[in-house]
């Protein structure tokens, strides 16, 4: 129902169902109810709030649950809600999924999630969002959020990510205590660099870490290894593969370095001068690592390479 035809396509009563129960099963009180809306609401170019995704409702929806267990006993409550918010018509970003509860004395959670990425500008890409605030009664928050873009293309057929993955874990916190300063959280972060085109790429993988409560942080980088600028090269030159770590307060280590690299294919010259595996490792290639220690940060550091 609208009271007006003309308002018919921004708001229209939902569907509402409601039972209340006086003195029944054990109970003094309780009381339930739904509501949907059958169609969005809103200015379509605007802003519409219609139903979650997931749900294949075609509207908001909104539920309440409201119980006292006897006529002298404190009441309980609970609202529910789930649905999704889309801005700037279909031009716009994606859809966000918008569900989640609140409950009285207990934890209270909100998510939050996109289900395609977004290519705001062609060298930025929004990632699809998954995210979750937990309030608890005593008004501490918890946020944890998930992001992942398939592909982002920087420079076309020159650089590009791809499978990047982050992840966001920000510590319980309150927010009427922190003031200027952020909360503690751990931020971690993965994907694929590849740098030239399809025909000849020169992939690494990378992940990070940044824990701020505990001050330490970790990186690695990843490459298979067999890359050659150019094919005419390959026979005499293709990178080694190549595996690094660096850790940053760890373990009680202030800094921790750790590479390893192995040809993939003998370099050089076959009919000169080749460098190739150790024979009694059945490596094809030269292998070297490197480690470097500093306890402390005024400790002497301490180094070796192998080869």
């Amino acid at each position: 129902w609208s009271p007006l035809p003309a308002l018919v396509q921004y708001f229209s009563t939902p569907r509402f169902e409601g039972s209340v129960w006086f003195n029944t099963e054990g109970v003094y009180l309780a009381v339930a109810a739904e509501a949907e809306f059958l169609a969005p609401i809103g200015l379509s170019d605007i802003v519409q709030f219609v139903g979650h995704p997931s749900t294949g409702a075609s509207g908001v929806a909104f539920g309440v649950e409201y119980v006292r267990a006897t006529d002298t006993s404190e009441t309980q409550w609970m609202v529910t809600f789930e649905g999704g918010i889309k801005i700037g018509g279909e031009n716009g970003p994606p859809l966000l999924s918008v569900e989640g509860e609140i409950v009285k004395n207990g934890v209270s959670r909100m998510t939050l999630k996109t289900l395609k990425e977004w290519q705001l500008l062609p060298v930025l890409t929004v990632s699809r969002l998954d995210g979750t605030c937990l309030f608890y009664p005593d008004g501490i928050v918890g946020i944890d959020v998930h992001a992942f873009v398939e592909r982002w293309v920087i420079v076309d057929n020159i650089v590009e990510w791809s499978d990047v993955r982050i992840s966001l874990d920000v510590q319980p916190f309150d927010p009427r205590a922190i003031g200027s300063a952020l909360p503690d959280m751990r931020i971690e972060v993965a994907g694929v660099l590849r740098i030239g085109g399809n025909d000849n790429p020169l992939d690494f993988e990378i992940g990070g870490m940044v824990d701020t409560a505990k001050r330490a942080a970790h990186l690695s980088i990843m490459h298979p290894g067999g890359w050659s600028p150019l094919p005419a090269l390959a026979q005499y030159f293709r990178t080694p593969r190549f595996e690094g770590q660096v850790w940053f307060n760890m373990q009680g280590v202030y800094l921790a370095v750790a590479a390893e690299a192995e040809f993939v294919a003998p370099i050089g010259l076959s009919d000169i001068v080749q460098f190739v595996g150790h024979p009694s490792t059945g490596a094809s290639g030269v292998a070297f690592g490197v480690e470097y220690v500093r306890a402390t940060d005024t400790s002497e550091t301490q180094w070796m390479v192998t080869f």
